[in-house]
């Protein structure tokens, strides 16, 4: 294996890419023995931990960042994402939300996070959660234009051109999960689908997806 920390971080980022996380963070460990007081390294390799539910070792992870950069934000991201994957939802949702205010963008992506960890919420009831994410996504659409007219006639029988936008083909996760049945239902109901994939994750899953659609950015 190479002795270029820069470049071993740059391979465990394809080879996780391909969904080979354990030998993603096997690179990144021998990265961090190379240059262990490297933030994107032990970025990069709290990222994974968290995502794999690797939560001891992400803990760890993030003490040892902490040392190095003891106000990333990212890294607080992550340290408030274990709050949910160990099941603190109401701790997850208050240091999104600290870091949300803290952050001073009301247009900031962590808008979406806020508003998925709500629906995670058994103290607030339904109307609450609603009034958050319509707050949440007021700031969002004032900044967008209107579209008052649109190209496309209301004529039923014509085929239907949905595009869809999604990063999660891949893997066991639930988009992946619920969509992969209902795309070769799409072709046979006369509808047009093409799919704008966002991810950078490629497997089984994924090629699937890909061949029931009629086009694929």
């Amino acid at each position: 294996m190479s002795n270029n920390p820069d470049f071993l971080l740059s391979l465990s980022a394809r080879v996780y890419g391909h969904n080979y996380w354990q030998e993603a963070i096997a690179v990144l460990r021998k990265a961090l023995e190379l240059r262990p007081a490297s933030v994107p390294a032990l970025l990069a390799l709290a990222r994974i931990q968290s995502e794999v539910y690797a939560l001891g070792d992400c803990r760890a992870t993030l003490d040892r960042l902490r040392e190095v950069a003891p106000s990333l934000a990212e890294a607080r991201l992550i340290e408030a994402g274990l709050h949910g994957r160990m099941g603190d939802a109401a701790s997850h949702l208050a240091m999104l939300q600290q870091a949300y205010t803290q952050g001073g963008d009301p247009r900031s992506r962590l808008a979406s996070s806020i508003a998925m960890t709500a629906l995670y919420q058994d103290a607030m009831p339904p109307a609450e959660v609603a009034a958050l994410h319509r707050r949440l996504c007021a700031p969002i659409e004032a900044a967008l234009p209107a579209a008052t007219v649109f190209g496309n006639p209301r004529e039923p029988d014509r085929v239907r051109r949905l595009g869809l936008v999604t990063g999660d083909l891949h893997r066991q996760h639930p988009v992946n999960i619920f969509l992969q049945p209902m795309l070769p239902r799409f072709a046979r109901a006369r509808s047009h689908i093409h799919i704008y994939h966002t991810g950078t994750m490629h497997d089984a899953y994924t090629s699937r997806a890909r061949s029931h659609a009629a086009g694929w950015t």
